[in-house]
């Protein structure tokens, strides 16, 4: 994964700004989400995304950290009023 992606996606998602968020996703995209809803191609993603994120009233998503090791972006997010609770992972392929 290219060094950097993962905070242009974040910075993309929190503002809105799909046509960056779509640059940040590979062309054979696929997302599966936690209770297993599938989207297999950017544009069905983003299509979710920017009818979604729009509408959730008072939601502020704050990134407070990424940080690279052994091939692996790692990200705190959480919204602003929450108190941090986790970190998500992501796996580049080796």
């Amino acid at each position: 994964m290219t060094h950097g992606v993962i905070e242009r996606f974040l910075r993309s998602l929190v503002g809105h700004d799909w046509s960056a968020l779509e640059a940040c996703l590979a062309d054979d995209f696929t997302r599966v989400g936690p209770y297993g809803d599938a989207y297999s191609s950017k544009a069905d993603y983003l299509a979710f995304l920017s009818d979604l994120m729009p509408r959730l009233a008072g939601y502020e998503m704050q990134v407070a950290r990424v940080s690279y090791a052994d091939g692996a972006e790692r990200h705190d997010r959480r919204r602003a009023d929450q108190p941090r609770r986790g970190v998500h992972q992501t796996r580049s392929p080796a």
